[in-house]
Parts: structure tokens; sequence; C-alpha cells
């Protein structure tokens, strides 16, 4: 392969996993397009009987997303978002040519861009991106991640949200329409990650009783749809289930988190109340 030339996305994640020590690549960061997406040329040996060394790709970071830097050789010219810049400058002093490890963990909808975090001596560069309000958390990217690796991708956005750095300089913490905190007992389990509770002191004659709520920071596997063929996400039911088997019947007590609308048609909307923590009540 000639240097620059570009692959098939999914070939190189497959022969990665397959070829490369600790399921990581060495690539030379080549370019940086804006603070989230890198053109990588691979420099790893171990890829050379593969075909694949000095093989060129765009990358996304995975578990953040940077303002879009503007391209003026446009007619007309695109301006760039607000932090655009910054962002891109604040990485390239970190990655631009250098050689790094890199894992991948899948691609974009299209098929064409991978989906990877960047191993930089000093930590994760996603971190450091959010720390300093340089860009947000993507939750698309986040999916592909191990579950370990996003606490610490929304610890640090939620101290630039404190301190309200770059991005988040007009953040204001969600009011609450209601009370922060509320007992109740869970009547059904919708998904392995969403609850319908009765208040205490509520009597369940009528659905508008319930408070939907879903658990805060996870997202379990989604059920399919039949209408569009969409099956079940794997280990969905297996999910619902074991939330079913810890809370129907029993009484909780909900930290909320924040609250969002859903719109459910014309003219009519509920309330989704996420919390982050859920105890149990004894007795």
């Amino acid at each position: 392969m000639n240097a620059g030339d570009e692959f098939e996305a999914m070939t190189l994640v497959e022969k990665v996993k397959r070829v490369c020590t600790g399921g990581s690549v060495t690539c030379v960061i080549e370019y940086v397009f804006d603070g989230s997406r890198f053109r990588c040329i691979v420099t790893d040996p171990e890829l050379e009987t593969a075909g694949l060394m000095y093989g060129s790709f765009t990358l996304i970071l995975a578990g953040v997303s940077c303002p879009r830097v503007g391209n003026p050789r446009l007619d007309p010219p695109t301006p760039s978002e607000p932090f655009g810049p910054a962002a891109r400058e604040f990485v390239e002093l970190r990655l631009l040519q250098r050689e790094l490890k890199v894992t991948l963990h899948g691609t974009d909808k299209s098929g064409v861009c991978l989906v990877g975090t960047v191993h930089h001596p000093r930590g994760n560069i996603a971190s450091e991106i959010l720390k300093h309000g340089l860009g947000r958390i993507s939750d698309w990217t986040t999916r592909m991640m191990s579950p370990a690796d996003v606490p610490p991708l929304r610890i640090a956005e939620n101290s630039a949200k404190r301190a309200n750095l770059g991005v988040f300089e007009s953040y204001k913490p969600p009011t609450l329409t209601g009370a922060s905190e509320f007992l109740g007992t869970v009547v059904e389990v919708l998904s392995g990650d969403t609850l319908m509770i009765l208040p205490n002191g509520e009597t369940y004659d009528d659905e508008s009783k319930l408070k939907k709520v879903s658990l805060a920071s996870v997202r379990a596997p989604r059920a399919g749809n039949e209408r569009t063929g969409k099956p079940d996400e794997p280990y969905a039911m297996e999910c619902k289930d074991r939330l079913r088997a810890l809370t129907v019947g029993k009484p909780v007590k909900v930290n909320i988190h924040y609250e969002r609308e859903i719109p459910y048609g014309p003219g009519n909307s509920g309330k989704a109340s996420v919390w982050n923590h859920l105890g149990w009540e004894e007795g």
C-alpha cells in the first residue's frame, strides 16, 4: 500500500483486533480537521504483512464532539462555530504529527470514518477537551466505548459546566418543576432503564398519576419495533426482566437529576424524570 492510500474502514478494525498487540494500532496523527476529527496514517509494523501499512483513514474521536472549524475556501465561506478553532489548536498542540496508539471501536453510519480512542502518554485527550469546555459528550460514540471509560468523560464535562468554560459559558443548571426527591412504588418496567412509579399518597386510578422515571447516565439495550421490523438489541429482554425482578412492587426513593419534555402527540406531552440514585426502603 502506498502512503496515504485509503481502505475499507472495517477491514482495519478487524485486522487490528486479530493482529495488533493489545488491540490498539500505532498511527501518526497527520492532520486535525477539528477537535474531534483527525486524519491518521497507519505506522504499525504488525500490520505490514496485512498490507495496511501507511494507509490513511479519518478518525472520529470517541466520547466527544467538538465545534466545527469553518472553511474559508468554499463559496460562500463557511464560518467556524464558537470555540471550534480553539478546540483544534488545543488538539494540534498535543497530537499533531505524533505517533500514538489508537483503539478502534467501529465506524460511523456511513462506514467510512472510524471511531476510536487516542492513547496519549498523559491520558485520554477526550477528557481534557471536555474538561476545558472545548467539546460536548458524544452519546452515539460513547455507546461504542467500554462502559468503564465513560464516567471520567461525564465528570470532565460536568466540571466544565460548573465553571462555565468554553461551549458551556452560558450553561445554567436545569431547574425542576417539582420536588427533587420523592418516595413511591414501582408499578411497571418499560425497559431496562425506564420505570413507571406511583408516588406515595397517590391512588392508582389513572395513568396520569404515574411518574415515568429513567436511570441517569445509563442506556439499556432497546427493544425492537414489530411495525418497522426492527429487532431487539442484544440482551434487551434480559435487562428489562432483571430490572423488573429488582423493582416491581417495591418501595423506592427517587432523587431527581433533571427533567425532560417528551412529546407524545399534538397537545400532549409528558416528563421523564431521571434519577442519579436509587435506594430501597427498608421493611
